[in-house]
């Protein structure tokens, strides 16, 4: 019965009945299917409809990755775009399996799509900041654009997937996973410890900007000179950028007035520093918070 609709489905909005008589809809008419499945359907109905829903676990992350790689800037190059695809398969499948088999609780209930999603978006801001100028693009060496590439990743990987987390014992196992997987392979002890299904080899290559031994992944923030305005601090630093500890952040915050009142007053700590930074990052490139 499905193949009659066709007509109905075109731009026409006609009826053909099997009596032969034509029934004209409305053009204010639409028409909504939810069937079990599309066995029974031919591709000329499937493509007279609006949209095809799936579930997302059944989506997956990977087309979402493919169709945003398309949206990146002019400069961005397929060399580019390859170690970004290098860098989602190394790191999304252990930490998305780590955050839903780990038991690790959730500020918010989210979904593997929601954290990709922001995973983009953060990469996204940080992408659009530094490689939107391409005459300062070509004045850096591949080396040093692929360590910007990298650390852009990680740093985003923190503050989506990692972030969806509490501090403990989520962050701090996360935190070592990062860290891990940073080095190389995860062995059956380790694939134990954070809930890992699939295995995971030893990197091709070693990463240019894994972060500072001290601390933790979420003390640091990444900066790179093409888009900081204090280019003198990666003077003498290979790589041209630098994980830099949001703490930092605090002493350059401006003092508080002698006349301020105490309901305008806000003292800044590590987390209003975070959440400030990211908020304006996506805000500024209009992304979703």
């Amino acid at each position: 019965w499905i193949e009659n609709m066709n007509t109905v489905l075109d731009d026409n909005k006609k009826l053909c009945l099997m009596s032969g008589e034509i029934i004209q809809l409305a053009p204010t008419t639409n028409m909504v299917f939810e069937p079990m499945d599309l066995e029974a359907a031919s591709p000329a109905t499937v493509s007279r409809c609006g949209m095809i829903y799936m579930e997302p676990h059944l989506l997956g992350w990977r087309p979402l990755m493919t169709s945003w790689l398309n949206t990146l800037p002019t400069t961005t190059t397929e060399l580019h775009k390859q170690i970004l695809v290098d860098l989602f398969e190394r790191f999304l499948p252990p930490c998305l399996c780590f955050i839903r088999k780990s038991g690790a609780k959730e500020l918010s209930p989210t979904n593997d799509t929601n954290l990709v999603k922001s995973l983009m978006n953060l990469i996204d801001s940080q992408i659009q900041a530094g490689f939107s100028d391409e005459g300062k693009l070509k004045q850096y060496e591949q080396k040093i654009i692929t360590g910007w590439l990298e650390g852009m990743f990680l740093f985003a990987l923190v503050w989506s997937v990692g972030g969806s987390c509490t501090a403990q014992p989520g962050r701090t196992l996360f935190n070592d996973l990062v860290r891990d997987l940073i080095r190389g392979g995860l062995d059956e002890n380790q694939m134990m410890t954070y809930s890992i299904i699939e295995p995971v080899t030893q990197a091709e290559n070693p990463y240019v900007m894994s972060f500072p031994r001290e601390g933790s992944v979420y003390d640091y923030r990444f900066i790179k000179e093409i888009d900081n305005p204090d280019a003198t601090k990666f003077s003498n630093i290979e790589n041209k950028a630098a994980w830099e500890r949001w703490v930092e952040a605090i002493a350059d915050a401006p003092p508080i007035g002698k006349d301020a009142t105490v309901n305008q007053i806000i003292v800044p700590t590590i987390d209003t520093v975070r959440v400030q930074t990211l908020a304006h990052m996506l805000v500024t490139h209009q992304k979703a918070v």
